[in-house]
């Protein structure tokens, strides 16, 4: 999802509870405006067609707002499933993607992505600047993930990244990478810092576990990364973390 996306699905719900019960409304008066019409120039007086008339406005006029109402409760729940501010999904939608891959029995890798030193940027060059290196943080993240893969921001300074059909080397490669990109940024920044290293800690998810169980394995190798000094790859099934 694009910024211009995410603002247009914005800017769609506002004009859909504005306009919805407007284009409604204008609905029921142009076919009361025909009934009136066509009474002047037919000449028909029948209550069954002028009631028929009615009830066709409000058959109308209830479908109109009956699917605005489900495009928007549809837009409703896209919005809330990302993170305003990477264009991310979130942690909803995390928990949403692994329910289904625990239903369907995929193998999958959960990575866990913390920014080292996120605190210390915020504190010196402020929350713009803290906020800037999010947003590359999730570019680097979204550039990273195939079609298949899912790439969210959890909260904070705290990101995750879903690989399917992940093994030992596709996380290692998907974490080479970001690391890469991030040392890559850096040495382009001049004075404000538009990203930071990073810290990853991974592990398998077998489809026989659950969610608690898959997070505090990946949390256990991020921790691992972090006790290591950062900016780098751990795994949570690996005694030395390596």
């Amino acid at each position: 999802m694009t910024v211009g996306s995410y603002q247009s699905d914005e800017c769609g719900g506002t004009r859909t509870i504005i306009f919805g019960p407007m284009a409604a409304l204008v609905g029921i008066f142009i076919l009361t405006w025909l009934v009136a019409l066509a009474n002047r120039h037919l000449d028909f007086s029948s209550p069954s067609v002028i009631l028929g008339f009615g009830a066709l406005a409000s058959s109308v006029a209830t479908a109109i707002c009956a699917y605005l109402g489900v495009r928007y409760l549809r837009r409703v729940d896209q919005l809330s499933r990302s993170d305003s501010l990477t264009l991310l999904p979130n942690r909803r939608a995390l928990h949403f993607d692994i329910q289904q891959e625990y239903r369907q029995g995929h193998e999958v890798a959960l990575a866990m992505i913390d920014l080292d030193g996120f605190k210390q940027i915020n504190d010196r060059h402020g929350h713009q600047a803290g906020d800037r290196v999010l947003q590359s943080m999730g570019n680097i993240l979204r550039s990273m993930a195939g079609e298949q893969d899912l790439a969210c921001r959890l909260g904070g300074d705290e990101f995750c990244l879903i690989l399917r059909r992940g093994n030992h080397e596709i996380v290692q490669h998907a974490a080479e990478f970001i690391i890469s990109a991030v040392h890559g940024l850096l040495e382009r920044s001049h004075g404000t810092p538009h990203v930071s290293l990073v810290s990853i800690g991974a592990c398998l998810l077998a489809p026989e576990a659950g969610w608690s169980e898959w997070y505090a394995c990946a949390d256990r190798a991020l921790y691992q990364a972090k006790r290591d000094g950062g900016n780098c790859l751990r795994w949570a099934d690996d005694p030395d973390g390596q």
